[in-house]
């Protein structure tokens, strides 16, 4: 609505210097519509949010961007696409049904959850007529989260027409990378539109995940091996271990031990923790778990500040702390975690 505040933020992925910010507005709303987030729907919690102070829930979130700078700070708790399709194509074929279906009973479970009306006007916000889920909050770009988060509102509003809309500018406008994982940003303004050929591996979950569902809810084995395509090239690209802890890095390049002095670097809102079992079903692996997992148990460590609450983007080096050059905040990005654990 008009009350709701504008966002500007610039992001440089590629070379580790990304920095979402800019005037946001007080209230969780800003941030539910700057994602593309704002008709989805949270169900009864299947994760305990134990791991944060109910007064985050009650006291920050109204605030969103909290400091976690050092007069709060305390210590936290201790090869291409293409060939890639086609190299696993072979096995999607032999279980691709029977993963369908599996998939068809969590999509069933969810199907039409967005209402009509609700769709509609949603599309009428941030859809244009090409597919693209434009980021009416941060000077209309596009990028693979809200392409992402377009396609699983698609699905959950079971419309397939707009789900193969949106699907389509993303396959023809992000999926230009040789690892089968999307460029994280489309600009109007620049030519090429595509600047910065990092990926943003939320971006790339988020969309395989609405690809699986999309598959189940709609007998589509053409999403299905889509789906399991840009799944095994996250698990390729950007799921490292180091010091017995499985981690999800936020791209393929510039977060790592090898890319930055305080490397690995993460960001908890990243981890979608109802994705990873239905991407483990489309490209099986044991990774899937180990993110969730660990995961869980990080973000329980992620405890900044007399808040108790994690930082937009942590340094996991040695004992976790706020990354080096990211403003030191529970910003617009962690906000995101409650979300995800709870769903």
């Amino acid at each position: 609505g008009k009350s709701l505040a504008r966002c500007n933020g610039t992001c440089r992925r590629l070379r580790c210097r990304c920095r979402k910010a800019g005037n946001v507005g007080s209230g969780a709303a800003v941030f539910l519509r700057h994602e593309g987030f704002l008709l989805l729907q949270l169900e009864a919690g299947r994760r305990q949010l134990a791991v944060f102070q109910r007064s985050f829930l009650f006291a920050g979130v109204h605030r969103f961007r909290v400091s976690l700078g050092p007069r709060h700070f305390c210590d936290a708790a201790d090869d291409g696409a293409a060939s890639m399709r086609n190299g696993i194509s072979k096995l999607v074929g032999i279980f691709c049904l029977s993963v369908m279906a599996v998939i068809a009973t969590i999509s069933v479970s969810r199907a039409a959850s967005v209402t009509p009306e609700a769709w509609s006007a949603y599309k009428g916000a941030f859809l244009d007529s090409g597919g693209r889920i434009i980021d009416t909050g941060n000077g209309n770009i596009s990028h693979s989260e809200g392409q992402g988060y377009g396609m699983w509102l698609a699905v959950l509003a079971d419309n397939l027409s707009d789900f193969e809309l949106i699907w389509s500018f993303t396959r023809t406008e992000l999926l230009v990378r040789d690892d089968g994982l999307s460029a994280w940003k489309w600009d109007p303004r620049t030519k090429p539109h595509v600047t910065d050929i990092n990926n943003a591996t939320d971006g790339d979950i988020l969309i395989a995940y609405a690809l699986a569902l999309a598959a189940g809810q709609w007998n589509r084995q053409d999403y299905a091996e889509a789906s399991a395509a840009i799944a095994s090239a996250i698990l390729k690209k950007t799921v490292v271990q180091r010091g017995g802890r499985t981690l999800l890095l936020p791209a393929a390049s510039g977060f790592d031990e090898d890319d930055r002095e305080d490397g690995p670097v993460v960001n908890p809102s990243y981890l979608i923790f109802e994705a990873f079992p239905v991407l483990d079903l489309v490209a099986p692996s044991p990774l899937w778990k180990a993110i969730a997992d660990d995961g869980a148990a990080q973000i329980g460590a992620f405890s900044f500040s007399d808040r108790k609450l994690p930082a937009d983007w942590v340094s996991v080096k040695t004992k976790p702390q706020p990354a080096a050059g990211f403003p030191p905040e529970f910003g617009y990005n962690a906000v995101r975690v409650p979300l995800y654990l709870a769903r």
